[in-house]
Formats: C-alpha cells, structure tokens, sequence
C-alpha cells in the first residue's frame, strides 16, 4: 500500500534498495518471514492458553463476580471473593432454586443494596449469566466464544477443567436452580 503511494520503507537493521530488483525481493522475503513469525507466535501463545486452560487456571478476561484472582507458582487461579458476594452469589442460587426468576432476583438484591448502602445495581441479564456460568460450581470454561464475538462456540469446543478452583455453591444447588429455570421457560 505505502509503494503504491510512491512512499519508500527503509529499514535500519536490514540493508535494503527499495528501488533495485534485488531490493524488491528482499524486501518481499522480509515481508513473509515477518508474516510467518506473527502467525506463528499467535498459535504458539493460544497453545499456552489451551494447557493453561486444560490445568484450570484462567486465561484472561473479567474475573467472575464472588472472586478474586491470585497468582500461584506463576499462574492465575481464583478464590472466593468477599464474603458478602460470596452470599450473594448463593442468595442468586437459592432464589432461583425457589422458582424466582432473573427480574424478581435483580429486584431482591437491589432492594437489599439500598437498605445496605451498596454501590451495585443488577439486571436480570446479570442474574441470569451468573445462573448460567459454572465457574461456581469450581469449573474453569474456557473457549466458549470467538474472541470479539458475543456468539457461542460449539461446547465440543469449550475446554472445560473441573475442579481448578473452590466452587461457591454445591452442585444440588446448581441442578436445583437449572431445573427451576427450566421449569419457567417451558411454563412460558
């Protein structure tokens, strides 16, 4: 693109004629190594996140509500956060266990939050993506969407770790909660 601007790349560290045949070829052969070299770091660092996924230790983005990373021998792992998310994360559980959904949730908690003086508002949109998410249950998901995209891989391509970190709410309360939320949308 800068050559068809008439602009000319003059390189400090590789001698090049930008001008000459021989410079044009170098130039080239510099090009594709440089090329090469991006691609290749690229999918030697998703290979790193792949094993670092695979021994349950996170790799990057927000840390969930209810925890708090920390670095053990060189990697990210979590642990539970503040103990009043903590309960507020099994409050979400056990509300939804009881039948409740994502609107009247947000609503309990954000009531409770202005009696307490708590800088949170929730939605059910968050409600829900909490219900949703098995890191909770202890699991490490990683792998679920293309990066940028708010779509969903398929789950054979999710990488799954169970186990890699302390789980904040029992799995009987997970399936009891899944079930409830199940029961509401067929209702619907």
């Amino acid at each position: 693109l800068l050559k068809k601007q008439g602009i000319f790349v003059y390189s400090v560290t590789e001698q090049t004629e930008p001008d000459t045949p021989h410079g044009v070829l170098l130039e080239g052969m510099l090009e594709v190594i440089s090329e090469f070299y991006n691609l290749n770091l690229k999918n030697e660092t998703l290979k790193g996140m792949k094993e670092n996924a695979i021994r349950g230790f996170h790799c990057g983005g927000r840390i969930p509500y209810g925890y708090h990373s920390i670095v053990v021998d060189g990697h990210v792992t979590l642990v539970p956060g503040e103990q009043h998310e903590v309960e507020t994360v099994q409050l979400i559980f056990k509300l939804a266990s009881e039948g409740m959904g994502g609107k009247k949730i947000a609503r309990i908690l954000n009531e409770y939050n202005e009696t307490h003086a708590i800088d949170r508002r929730w939605s059910p949109s968050t409600v829900l993506s909490i219900l949703s998410n098995q890191v909770y249950l202890g699991h490490r998901i990683w792998n679920k969407r293309t990066k940028g995209s708010p779509q969903f891989k398929d789950e054979s391509e999710w990488i799954i770790s169970p186990n890699s970190h302390p789980a904040i709410i029992s799995q009987q309360l997970w399936d009891a909660a899944q079930s409830a939320l199940q029961q509401r949308k067929k209702s619907k």
